[in-house]
């Protein structure tokens, strides 16, 4: 296995089985369901993700002040696509700030999976990249459950980790992960994260460059408990970061150039 890998230099026999470059009008809901749960701090909302015409999606970080007033205007500067009805009651209890993201409606078991973004500069967001079994968190998934970041990055810290999760059986258990430090600025232009999954093993890529592989053989998973793993894209505020929000620096938002996913074909 190489320790250089992107899209353009996959092992033979990969093909391109979903592909979106966010040039259409809007989310392209054939693909893609918008993540809608709400925590303590955060309440995730399909009017936070939208499509900038001909560039790229957006993902706003707001605080909720700022999201009903995007309610309330008839045209906004991204074009955004919320099918979940919302009216102007309160939405998130308490929650001080509002963000978001996409999902895949498929799920997805190994591969190659790559995103190009550019991620926000101000603290307090935190920016993810990441496949799990579940397709909403709302209502997690019954029986093995795994996750697999393949990058989360605290805006404003020139550094990313990623990491493997199980979740089910229980207890939880984050496997293993890395935090790389230093990183180059996110926020200053687009980078690209991969992730090559096969039956064996899971390999990190940054820019090309490999950061890091896992043995699947010796990690606390048995082969049978994998599942497929839905493909999420998101921007969200936690409880461990959203004391560090400016609200006088918001809007902010996290800009997805393309997603590509990959399968070897048999």
């Amino acid at each position: 296995m190489t320790d250089k890998l992107d899209s353009s230099c996959l092992p033979e026999g990969y093909q391109c089985v979903l592909y979106d470059d966010f040039q259409s009008d809007g989310v392209d809901r054939d693909k893609w369901d918008f993540r809608l749960d709400t925590s303590k701090v955060c309440h995730c909302d399909a009017e936070c993700v939208g499509v900038a015409k001909g560039a790229c999606l957006k993902i706003s970080l707001l605080d909720m002040k700022d999201l009903a007033a995007r309610r309330r205007l008839t045209t906004t500067d991204i074009n955004t696509e919320q099918p979940e009805a919302c009216d102007e009651s309160p939405v998130g209890g308490n929650c001080p700030f509002a963000g978001g993201g996409i999902v895949t409606k498929q799920a997805f078991k190994h591969g190659y999976f790559e995103m190009r973004a550019r991620m926000w500069c101000e603290k307090g967001w935190h920016q993810a990249f990441w496949l799990t079994t579940s397709h909403d968190l709302r209502a997690p998934a019954s029986g093995p459950r795994q996750e697999i970041d393949i990058v989360e990055t605290r805006s404003g810290h020139k550094s990313m980790t990623w990491n493997l999760h199980r979740w089910m059986p229980r207890p939880h258990e984050k496997i293993i992960g890395k935090c790389i430090h230093p990183t180059p600025d996110l926020s200053k232009d687009f980078h690209t994260w991969g992730l090559l999954w096969t039956d064996s093993e899971l390999v990190w890529y940054f820019d090309g460059q490999e950061t890091g592989r896992v043995d699947l053989t010796a990690v606390p998973i048995a082969a049978a408990d994998w599942t497929p793993q839905y493909v999420w894209v998101t921007a969200i505020s936690l409880e461990t970061t959203y004391k560090d929000i400016d609200t006088k620096k918001l809007p902010g938002c996290m800009e997805v150039a393309y997603v590509k996913i990959y399968q070897k074909q048999t």
